[in-house]
C-alpha cells in the first residue's frame, strides 16, 4: 500500500567547480518537498533558492576542513555551504536531477 505520510529522502553526488581550486564533489541528502512547500520559495532569487535548499538539505558528506579532517553534518555546515554563492546551483541541480530520477523509477 502507498504510505501517504512517508517523507521521501534521496542522496546525490554534487559536482561543482570551486573558484581557484577546480572540480570538487561531495554528497548531499535531500528531503523531497511537497509542491505546496516548494511554492513558498521564489527560486528566481538568491534568497529564495537558499531558503529552499536550507529546507531540502538534510545531510552532507565527504566534506573536509582546511586540514583535511571530515566535517560532520550540521545546520551550521549547511548554512556555511549555502553562503558560498557558487554552491547553490550545483546543489539545486542535484535536487532536481535526483527527484526526476526517482519519479522515472531509476
Amino acid at each position: 500500500m502507498f504510505d501517504i505520510d512517508h517523507q521521501p529522502i534521496f542522496r546525490r553526488r554534487v559536482s561543482l567547480t570551486v573558484p581557484g581550486a577546480g572540480k570538487e564533489e561531495f554528497g548531499a541528502t535531500f528531503a523531497v518537498l511537497a509542491v505546496s512547500e516548494q511554492a513558498e520559495f521564489d527560486l528566481a532569487t538568491q534568497e529564495g533558492t537558499r531558503d529552499f535548499l536550507s529546507k531540502a538539505i538534510v545531510g552532507l558528506d565527504d566534506i573536509v576542513d582546511h586540514k583535511g579532517e571530515p566535517v560532520p553534518f550540521s545546520f551550521e555546515l549547511r548554512d556555511r555551504l549555502l553562503d558560498k554563492g557558487w554552491t547553490r546551483q550545483p546543489l539545486f541541480d542535484a535536487y532536481v536531477a535526483g527527484l526526476a530520477e526517482a519519479v522515472r523509477g531509476n
